[in-house]
């Protein structure tokens, strides 16, 4: 079986509140639906959520620190971004 690639994560980081906005989409740009997407931190799984049919996940009230998402489907490729760091709230 061929499996399709999800093309992307779009991050999209709201740092009022440390909350991440994870953007699932496949090769057409479409969204993708019924991802997990996990993030790791010092190779250990922090929080895990599913993607919404606007292929959004969405993580709340991160503490400070550098995370790897990794997403993946069963029928699609699973991908994975580089570290994102997640930074201290200014006051």
């Amino acid at each position: 079986m061929r499996l399709h690639p999800l093309v992307g994560l779009l991050l999209l980081w709201q740092d009022a509140v440390n909350n991440l906005d994870v953007l699932v989409v496949d090769g057409s740009n479409g969204p993708v639906a019924g991802v997990r997407v996990v993030l790791m931190s010092g190779g250990k799984v922090v929080a895990s959520a599913q993607t919404s049919e606007s292929g959004h996940a969405q993580f709340s009230e991160l503490t400070p620190a550098r995370y790897e998402p990794d997403a993946s489907k069963e029928g699609f490729e699973p991908v994975q971004k580089n570290k994102v760091e997640v930074p201290a709230r200014l006051n």
